[in-house]
This record gives C-alpha cells, structure tokens and sequence, in this order.
C-alpha cells in the first residue's frame, strides 16, 4: 500500500468514497451532495499539497485508491476533516496508516494539536478516537425548519449584502458558498448549499428578525439548517433536531500513532 498526496484523476473516486461511507439522508445535507463539489476538490488537489491548508492524502493498493483523509491546517492544529475507506476492506488498517500519515504531517509542521468531528451515531468511530487519546470537547446539534418569516420584497428592511457577486460565482461553479450579511444587529455569514438549505452556524442569526426577513427575500425557498452548540433553540422553536456530532480534540504528543511516525 502507497500513501500518497491525491491528483485530480482520483476526485471521481473520492466522491464515490464518500457517498458509500455516509449515511444518505446527511449525505444529503453536506456539500459533498453538491454537483459542484467534484469542481471544489479539483482547485483544492490542483496546488501542490505543500503549500495548502487542505490537503487530500490516498491510500493506494495496486494504483487502486482504497481510502482517503483530507486534512485541514491552521496554525496550532491538524483537524480530521474526512477519513474514509472503501466498504469491502474496512478493518483493515488502511484508516490507522491514513491517520499516521496526518499525524507525521502534524509533526513536520510543528502542530500541536489534532482534532476531528464525528457524528454521534457512528459509535464505532468515536470509540475509536477515544482509544487513541481522543477527547471530546464539544457538541453541536444540527436542527432543520423553514425560515418563520415570509417577508415582501418592498418591506423597508435595512440589510447590506456584503460579497454577493463572489457568492454567486461560488455557487455557479460549486454549488455552494458563503453569504455574507449585515443589518443593523450585526455581520453574519451564512452558508448556502446546493438549491436547498441556508446554513446558519451562529445561533445570533435566529435573533435578528431582519437578518431573517432578508433571507426570506434573498432566498424564499431554502430551509434553515442550523448548527448549535446548545440541544435547546429557545429563538425558533419550529425548528426540529436530526442529528448531533462531537468535537475530538487530542494533543499531539500524546496521539496514541504519535510514536510510530518518523
């Protein structure tokens, strides 16, 4: 088996990954259900992996990939953004060495710290990071409900939208982007994926009845999806809770392939 930084040749394969590896309905829901995403991938994989803060690492048995990670870098940590490995050889060990290969990049950078996100119902998983030195540090809990407000476009609402020609280019090309908004109350950046869903990751969002009227004018057909740190959303009640993932956080040095790593 060979681990290798992935090309643009293999990206087909990464989607194909992915949608084996998930569960349909939150398939549904990521953008990785985006037709776009395959374009996404593309500019990512196109910049040598040495000078990116995403990098996509292949897991190559007879020039076959088997599995990928995809890694994220910030200045301090090396975040799990996805692992995942060919249904008919999981178990195998390819996971473990994909995960090695992330934790030696980790120490090539002088990163201090891993993290990864897993959802709460893959409890296999998460019984897994925490036998390697895993931690959980946080929750979120994903909810879903349409926006309360059903707003005319000639109501007076004072709303700026802040970078709307390169939402719209993003959109174009990958089927998802970022929206950013202010209105009296405040700035906000707000996630648009596919056709359908407004993602909202800042609870503030759903206590700014103007930032609501907007998006109902912006975008009358997409629901909310909102990410919380809190099980209980007091602002919208209609919204209805699918799913929670935990935050695993671990310290480099003490990652249980930490000293397997060269």
């Amino acid at each position: 088996m060979k681990i290798l930084p992935l090309s643009t040749e293999h990206v087909d394969d990464v989607i194909t990954l992915i949608k084996s590896g998930m569960d349909p309905y939150l398939f549904s829901l990521m953008i990785y259900a985006c037709p776009g995403y395959k374009n996404y991938v593309n500019s990512i994989v196109n910049v040598p992996y040495q000078y990116s803060n995403c990098i996509f690492f292949g897991a190559f048995i007879e020039e076959k990939l088997a599995g990928f990670l995809e890694c994220r870098l910030t200045k301090n940590t090396l975040h799990y953004n996805n692992l995942f490995i060919s249904p008919e050889i999981r178990g195998s060990g390819i996971g473990k060495e994909l995960m090695k290969r992330g934790c030696k990049l980790a120490k090539e950078q002088d990163i201090s710290h891993l993290t990864c996100d897993v959802f709460d119902q893959n409890v296999t998983t998460k019984a897994w990071k925490e036998r390697t030195g895993f931690q959980v540090t946080e929750k979120t809990y994903w909810f879903m409900g349409k926006n309360p407000y059903n707003t005319n476009s000639s109501e007076n609402i004072s709303f700026k939208l802040k970078n709307y020609p390169q939402t719209e280019v993003a959109q174009k090309t990958y089927n998802f982007s970022l929206l950013e908004i202010e209105t009296t109350n405040g700035e906000y950046t707000i996630g648009l994926v596919n056709d359908q869903y407004l993602r909202i990751t800042d609870i503030k969002c759903l206590q700014d009845s103007d930032l609501l009227k907007a998006l109902s004018i912006i975008e009358p057909n997409r629901t909310l999806l909102v990410l919380s740190p809190s099980p209980d959303i007091q602002s919208l009640p209609n919204l209805k809770f699918i799913c929670s993932n935990s935050r695993f956080k671990c310290l480099l040095t003490e990652y249980q392939y930490y000293k397997e790593v060269s």
